[in-house]
């Protein structure tokens, strides 16, 4: 289970405190610690661009549609604060270890 101050939810919706790697090779979840996700994003973080990347990537990790999916934190900033949607704890907690597994 993740106990971690990265991970809350809050009415149906899961906030998700990440720390975004641009000009990545690949898109992918490298590491987590307390405090946030780190991930990498296959996007330059100019014209909003590594933004749109996490989006597409978080709704496609958690199979959501971009919609439901909200930087409420950080958004010219590496440390990010994101909303989902209609997605529950239990499952936002399941997905994240099956990416972290990978």
């Amino acid at each position: 289970m993740l106990n971690q101050k990265f991970i809350t939810c809050a009415q149906n919706k899961t906030i998700l405190k990440i720390k975004v790697v641009p000009n990545a090779k690949k898109a992918q979840i490298e590491q987590y610690n307390e405090e946030f996700l780190k991930l990498k994003i296959d996007a330059p973080s100019v014209d909003n661009k590594a933004n749109r990347a996490l989006v597409q990537f978080l709704a496609n990790m958690f199979q959501t549609p971009k919609k439901n999916v909200k930087i409420v934190l950080g958004e010219k900033s590496h440390y990010k604060t994101v909303e989902i949607e209609n997605v529950d704890f239990q499952k936002a907690h399941k997905i994240i270890l099956t990416y972290l597994s990978v």
